[in-house]
Parts: C-alpha cells; structure tokens; sequence
C-alpha cells in the first residue's frame, strides 16, 4: 500500500505573504489546527495552533524568572500584534525536508513519523508540488475502516442516544401521528400494543395517554434509559399502562406469543436491520393475538433519492444547558452500494459555541433499500392479509393517498 492511497488534500492552504489572521480564520472555520503553507503549489511549510501560542503566551524562561508577573495583559497585546503578521514570520519549515513522495509505502511513512515522534508528514511530487497530507490519523481511520466498515444498528444507536431527542421535534410529530393510531387501534379493538425499536419511548407513553396498554422494546440499552427516566416521571396511573423491554428483537419476540393486539415499528426502524428486517417481519404474526393489526413506518427512499436530493433533513435546536449553545443535526443517504443494494444513512452532528460552526461527530449505517414492492412481497409471505399502503410527511396525520414522489413516509397496515 502507497501513501497515495491514504493521504488526503487540505481543505484549505495558505500563502507565506497571507496574515496570522487569515490562518486563524480558515483554522476555526474549518476546525483544523493546522494548514499547509505554499508558494506557487509548492510546500514550503506549515502553520499550527502550536505555531500562533508560542508567540502569544511567555517563553518557559519568562515564567521561571517570574519576569512575566501574570500580566495576561501582555497576552492580549501579543495577540493583537500577531494577527497582521506575515504567516512567513511563525510557520514552521522543519517538514519540509520530510516531505514523503505519494508513491512511497506507507510502512515507509508510517516509520518517518514514529522515528521522528510526529502525527503528520507533507506529501509532495517529484516537482516539489505539495499534493496532500499523509497523518497517524489518516493510517488509523482506513486501516480500522477495513477491520469495521460501519457499525451494527445497536452500535449506531447508542451512539446517537445522546441526540435522539434534540434530532426529533416530538410536539409537531406526535401531532399528527398519534391521532391516526389511536383511530386505527380503536376501530380494530387493539388494546394492547407493542412498539418495536422504541428509541427514547415517545409513542408508547403517547399512546398509553389515550387508554392503551403499550410496551416498547429497545436493544440500545443507552437510549432505553431515557426512556425509562420518562416512565418515572409520569403518574403512577400511567405508568401502569407503560412496558419498557431491553433485550435482543429476536429472542424477545420468541418469548411474546399472542401477547398483544397490534405491534407498530416507527421511523424507518425495520429497515435499520438490513440482516434480520425479514426474521423480525416473520415473528410478528406469532406475537400478534387473531386478527391482529401491524402498522409499519418506512423512510419512502423513492422520494429520498430523487426529489430531497438524498437529504432526509437538517434540524437546529438549542442545548437543554444553555441557550448559548446551538446543535445541528444533517440525516442524508448515499446511493445503494455492495451487492445487497443497501442504502448508507448518515448522520452528521454540528455545534455552534456563540460565534461559529464546527463538526462535531458524524456516524454511519448500512440500511436495507425496502420499497412498496419488497415490503408487499415479503408481508405476504409472513401470512398478511389486506395490506394497504399510504403516505405522509413530518407531523402529518398518517393515512393519506400515498404519491411516491412527494411523501417522506411509506406508511403500511396489514392484518393477521
């Protein structure tokens, strides 16, 4: 394997003759903490956050001799001095001599910088044309990316628990969502009701507020936890009528035989199981009591692909610990890839601290591609009858005339 196969091109670069301050715009706005610094394509250096310190905060030497005195003031005069300064002025020239070839190994470099006890190595052509950046970080991510291509669904999970909530706008989505439910459970007697891939358990608690007994079953056991927090804090009236299960979907479905009137799988959350989507499927008439309902919620990729531009989308909301402090949350999906056909959902996680943006985490999940036909197929085969197919968008009520092109939800209901 050869550099070029796991370095990477800066987003930015910047010019000896640009000032500090340019440096500390990009770096901030980018959040990187360092940039490439180059003369006509050609590297000749870099500048780092380390670079800019040492020339804002006192020498080690001051601050042995006490000749600095604590005088914070003369930080920020630093600071102020430094920011018109040529880049040329502080950067750093010492990689140069390192630069690497892109057809070097990467066992090569990865040698250069555990000898020379750095994280980064430049990477330039046989012209001296600086074309990328080779990193630890870089070696790291591909080499655990071909051991772990992308978490499992529980995985993914709990990772996302700490943003489940803030990702959901829960009033707009429940509006329109849990008056269709109850209609649907009332007009076919449904009393008892399993939710299936609960989350943080929004629609069990709803649903028991209308008379229901619900239960929800969850295999992340971290966003479990939020869900039973809730559940403690409501009446004990209502608690009564409230179930939550940790534990595998497969084993714990086993147990439940002809246990509830209706089972709902919300969000798009069969499709996150694009290994067992069809075992789970094949024990629900096994839970479900005669006559029993199931309403499935999918993700209508139809109209994901192709009319929101593979953007599912973009929440901003404020921290529940200060009004400061903004996050952002961007749901995408690539196209189908490997010979499954599975789709790749995304999440991207931005914060902004009062005055900019900057990445936070971003994480990823293979997702079965399940359309009206593979869904209709597969029910049959499971001994559904009177399947019906409609179609909604965010906090809409959940019954409509499904049109493929327009609706964010592929909604199913179907019978035992």
């Amino acid at each position: 394997m050869q550099v070029s196969d796991f370095m990477h091109k800066p987003i930015a670069k910047v010019s000896p003759n640009d000032t500090v301050k340019t440096a500390m715009r990009l770096m901030l706005s980018l959040a990187v903490d360092g940039l490439p610094v180059c003369k006509n394509d050609t590297y000749v250096g870099s500048i780092a956050e380390e670079d800019i310190l040492h020339n804002v905060y006192p020498s080690i030497q001051d601050f042995m001799s006490g000749s600095f005195a604590h005088n914070f003031e003369d930080m920020e005069q630093n600071m102020h001095d430094l920011l018109p300064k040529k880049i040329k002025t502080i950067m750093n020239t010492s990689y140069v001599k390192r630069a690497i070839r892109p057809d070097s190994s990467i066992l090569h470099a990865q040698t250069l910088m555990m000898n020379n006890e750095i994280s980064h190595l430049p990477v330039v052509d046989n012209n001296g044309k600086f074309v990328g950046i080779i990193s630890q970080g870089d070696i790291f991510k591909r080499l655990l990316g071909i051991e772990i291509p992308h978490d499992d669904s529980a995985e993914f999970h709990n990772w996302a628990a700490s943003h489940y909530d803030l990702v959901q706008t829960w009033d707009t989505r429940l509006k329109g969502e849990i008056p269709s439910l109850t209609s649907l459970f009332k007009k076919n007697g449904a009393k008892s009701i399993i939710d299936i891939g609960t989350g943080t358990g929004e629609h069990v608690i709803a649903l028991a507020r209308q008379g229901l007994y619900a239960t929800g079953i969850e295999r992340s056991e971290h966003i479990l936890k939020k869900a039973l927090k809730k559940r403690f804090r409501l009446p004990d009236t209502l608690q009564k009528r409230i179930t939550f299960i940790h534990g595998d979907y497969l084993s714990e479905l086993k147990k439940k035989k002809n246990s509830y009137d209706a089972v709902i799988l919300m969000g798009n959350m069969l499709a996150h199981y694009p290994k067992d989507w069809k075992k789970i499927l094949a024990l629900i008439p096994h839970i479900l009591t005669k006559g029993g309902t199931l309403f499935l919620q999918m993700t209508n990729f139809e109209s994901i692909l192709t009319t929101r531009k593979k953007v599912v989308r973009l929440n901003i909301t404020h921290s529940k610990i200060t009004r400061r402090q903004k996050y952002a949350f961007l749901s995408f999906y690539d196209d189908p890839y490997g010979s499954a056909g599975d789709l790749l959902l995304s999440i991207a996680v931005m914060g902004h601290d009062g005055l900019r943006w900057s990445q936070k985490s971003i994480n990823s999940l293979p997702i079965a591609y399940l359309d009206q036909n593979a869904l209709q197929r597969e029910l049959k085969k499971c001994g559904f009858k009177h399947i019906r197919f409609y179609g909604s968008n965010y906090g809409e009520k959940l019954f409509n005339i499904y049109k493929p092109e327009e609706h964010l939800w592929l909604n199913v209901e179907a019978h035992i």
